[in-house]
């Protein structure tokens, strides 16, 4: 159940980025990064709802669980904020791939943050999986200088915070349902964002396509928020994000399809490699 509810939460992911490619044009990084959890807490309400209405979320937690969703807010508004940013400055099947690299930096820190550890097929796996993302940067064509190494660091950026705030998930999932979790991160992190810069006029009047879009994207968002926190109640946080990463393929496919982007050939080929790694972690878990 896990393996497949990571799988899920990969396959949501690439959707939510996807939506925001579509809107990084008109839209800043900032606003896009409150709206995504703006647009999520209806969806959250009403799932909460239903479930209070069938008898199925207690609303029970403790003053440590809250410490945890806020530190896990926090770490999610430098997480998302970087990552939108990293997307839109550079190809979307291009930069995805740095976030393999969040499976290896919670190697090193999730058995310290939650005390997960796997076995060495599964360190093996998480390896070949961040290789293949560097298969890709050296694939490209283009010199070293010419590479947008502004949105590579920034993405790097973005892969730390999301395995600092995959520990706190963790943790959190252990005192509360993954439900009530997930509407607690959302609802802090849109607070606390929201003082943090102010909205330019041609951002308060959002045309009605654009309003569509990111009611999607909220939709994806909380859908893959639910998937990952429930895959992280039955899996080490270093299975979660490697198996996660399956979202290289649609992201890869999506940049195409969608945006018609350039070296996706070459691209897939690491993807592949990837996959290769996803496979060792899927006999090790």
């Amino acid at each position: 159940m896990g393996v497949l509810l990571a799988f899920l939460s990969a396959v949501f992911s690439s959707g939510r980025d996807l939506f925001f490619k579509s809107l990084s044009r008109d839209l800043s990084s900032s606003y896009l990064t409150y709206a995504s959890f703006l647009y999520s807490i209806p969806f959250y309400l009403l799932i909460l709802a239903i479930a209070w209405a069938l008898n199925l979320e207690s609303f029970v937690f403790s003053g440590s669980f809250l410490l945890l969703v806020v530190l896990r807010a926090l770490t999610d508004l430098l997480a998302e904020w970087s990552k939108m940013e990293a997307i839109k400055r550079a190809d979307i099947s291009f930069i995805s791939n740095f976030y393999t690299l969040s499976p290896v930096f919670l190697l090193f820190i999730a058995p310290f943050i939650t005390g997960d550890t796997i076995g060495y097929l599964g360190i093996v796996g998480v390896l070949i999986v961040t290789i293949g993302s560097f298969v890709i940067i050296s694939l490209e064509k283009v010199a070293l200088k010419e590479l947008p190494w502004k949105a590579i660091l920034i993405a790097l950026c973005s892969s730390i915070a999301f395995t600092v705030n995959t520990c706190f998930d963790k943790l959190a999932v252990q005192q509360a349902s993954p439900l009530l979790s997930g509407f607690f991160v959302t609802f802090l992190a849109a607070i606390f964002f929201k003082p943090l810069f102010l909205f330019k006029k041609s951002e308060s009047n959002i045309k009605l396509n654009a309003s569509k879009a990111l009611w999607g994207r909220g939709f994806f968002e909380t859908v893959f928020m639910l998937c990952k926190l429930s895959a992280l109640s039955f899996l080490a946080p270093q299975y979660v994000s490697a198996l996660k990463k399956v979202s290289l393929f649609i992201s890869v496919i999506g940049g195409k399809v969608a945006f018609n982007e350039q070296n996706t050939k070459k691209r897939f080929f690491g993807a592949l490699l990837i996959f290769t790694g996803i496979i060792c972690i899927l006999f090790d878990v």
